[in-house]
């Protein structure tokens, strides 16, 4: 989440930069789109960071980049575990869910 706010900040710090040179090229669209590019940018980034899997006591709760699948246990028909998956910089074990349809 803080390279989401970083990006925005960057993007809006370079767009007054350049405006503060008084650049002949640099105009107000241009200062709108590299603000508005800053914004779709960070945007991403936080999607991006904010993918996760919930377990609760009624379901599974995956949140992708496009949206949030919520699925109820008993509509899952296997777990699985793949041995080399790295989290965090350490080995761990994680699950493969397969619901069926």
């Amino acid at each position: 989440m803080f390279l989401a706010i970083t990006i925005v900040v960057s993007f809006a710090l370079l767009s007054w930069g350049l405006t503060q040179l008084h650049w002949t090229g640099w105009k107000t669209i241009d200062i709108v789109w590299m603000n508005a590019l800053g914004l779709l940018f960070g945007a991403l980034v936080w999607r991006v960071g904010a993918i996760a899997a919930f377990v609760t006591d009624e379901a599974l709760i995956v949140r992708n980049i496009f949206g949030t699948t919520k699925v109820e246990w008993t509509r899952i028909l296997s777990i699985s575990f793949h041995p080399r998956v790295v989290t965090r910089g350490s080995p761990s074990t994680c699950p493969t869910v397969r619901p069926c349809r």
